[in-house]
């Protein structure tokens, strides 16, 4: 059972995601893949020494983002999902895949989790669901060792029926399921209990499926659609019994919720300046139960020429961003 790690440009992060595999993966006897789509090379080669068992493989897209990083430039929006898709299909047929703004925080067994997703026909496992009920099924059919496996009950299990509802919005369908009592961003929020992008264990069919017909670009309802295909109501799909991923809201990869948040923070800078502390052996020890603490980030960002950006705009944009989770049910926890 391999491990897959999606990477870009926060190698503090993606070393902390490697030292939690090294920590809680117990009986792991696959391969740990890192897919990068343009970390420049000098963290790249620290990352190798570090941990010399990982296999290395970069995107198409590798090197104009890398060198665009190196510039001071926002690299292109290039979705490098056709990368993701034929990397993982010459992988083990049970895989888990991770991104690098997420760690382990809890011991998984890899043979137990094999075990049970082949004796029970589970394509999907969800490790990561940030508290979020909406997300995971409470309709479980049967328990194992690690394992809630589920069978979710969705607003409807029809393709063309979910495509009226969520992406056409015909007659106003969501005003009308509002006004009876059935709000449909609710709704909608239930289907990814039956689909996960990353931080979940899958089968290879089931991955493949999802991202069949994907160009370079995330279409989440379009996947959603074709995981309906093959799951219909008879397949089960699991969680984990407690949560063992935990993510990172401290940065983000790039500036692409900047117009949701409605604040413009320059994450770009302040990746390149943890990335040179970390670079540097002057990042902060690694908790596995916690988020980078806020005191280091204020640290960082006085030690530094941040001038347009500063802690407290910084902090502004954080409690923009965990807001919008938690206006859709997560749980920010153990946040310091």
């Amino acid at each position: 059972m391999d491990i897959y790690i999606k990477s870009f440009n926060r190698p503090f992060l993606l070393d902390k995601c490697l030292a939690s595999i090294q920590m809680f993966a117990e009986n792991f006897n696959g391969k740990i893949v890192v897919m990068d789509d343009g970390t420049p090379e000098k963290y790249l080669q620290k990352i190798q020494g570090k941990y010399p068992e990982i296999e290395l493989h970069k995107s198409e897209f590798y090197q104009e983002k890398s060198k665009a990083i190196e510039n001071n430039l926002d690299p292109e929006k290039n979705i490098p999902a056709v990368f993701w898709r034929e990397t993982i299909s010459k992988g083990s047929d049970y895989f888990v895949l991770i991104e690098d703004d997420c760690w382990f925080s809890e011991p998984i067994d890899f043979v137990s989790l094999e075990n049970d997703m082949k004796l029970n026909n589970l394509h999907l496992v969800k490790l990561l669901w940030m508290g979020n009920k909406a997300l995971i099924s409470d309709r479980i059919s049967k328990s194992t060792t690690f394992l809630h496996i589920t069978k979710p009950k969705l607003f409807s299990w029809n393709p063309f029926i979910i495509e009226l509802l969520y992406r056409k919005k015909t007659f106003k369908i969501d005003a009308v399921l509002n006004r009876l009592g059935v709000p449909i961003v609710n709704n909608y929020l239930k289907y990814y209990q039956i689909y996960a992008v990353a931080n979940a264990a899958f089968s290879k069919e089931y991955y493949l499926r999802a991202w069949g017909s994907t160009t370079n670009k995330v279409d989440e309802l379009e996947q959603i659609l074709q995981v309906v295909q093959i799951t219909k109501q008879q397949l089960n799909v699991a969680n984990a019994k407690i949560e063992p991923i935990r993510t990172s809201l401290k940065t983000t990869a790039s500036k692409q919720n900047k117009e949701s948040l409605n604040f413009d923070f320059d994450v770009y800078s302040i990746n390149k300046i943890l990335n040179e502390a970390w670079f540097s052996n002057k990042f902060e020890v690694f908790d596995f139960k916690n988020d980078i603490s806020n005191s280091f980030i204020e640290k960082i960002i006085e030690q530094n020429n941040f001038p347009e950006n500063s802690f407290s705009n910084w902090l502004i944009w954080y409690n923009k961003l965990k807001q919008s989770y938690e206006n859709i049910g997560c749980v920010i926890e153990n946040d310091r």
